[in-house]
């Protein structure tokens, strides 16, 4: 509706090896070379799942000063699998929270700040609650 094209790719592959990102990377850039899509690549994302062969592929193929995200859907799972290292289960759902908070910044300054504040936050009130229950 407002002429705006946002190239995007989509793969799913097998063996999920470093050269098999690689190539769908550099399929995807060159597709969008053929088409003549002026593109500016220092607005180029990565979200993946933190698989370290998609990062290091992705940063091979279009250099290393774009973003890499954890995709969200990603970062909550990995965050639940460690929640049982939390001893006070009334700050799972609170940490969850944040970290779904932290999530919807979409400006890298805001976001570093907020995440700072929010670690700060989590020392404190392990500082709190080791005096209460030691």
């Amino acid at each position: 509706m407002i002429k705006q094209f946002h190239p995007y790719g989509f793969a799913v592959c097998s063996n999920e090896k470093e050269n098999d990102f690689e190539f769908i990377f550099g399929c995807l850039r060159d597709g969008l070379l053929e088409l003549n899509l002026q593109m500016d690549e220092r607005e180029l994302v990565l979200i993946a799942d933190g698989a370290e062969a998609i990062s290091n592929a992705f940063l091979k193929v279009f250099g290393i000063e774009h973003n890499i995200v954890m995709c969200c859907f990603h970062m909550r799972k990995n965050i639940e699998k460690r929640l049982y290292l939390v001893e006070d289960k009334a700050l799972h759902h609170e940490i969850i929270n944040d970290i779904e908070t932290l999530q919807l910044f979409k400006n890298k300054k805001v976001f570093d700040i907020a995440t700072r504040l929010c670690l700060k936050k989590m020392e404190e009130r392990r500082k709190i609650s080791s005096i209460f229950f030691k």
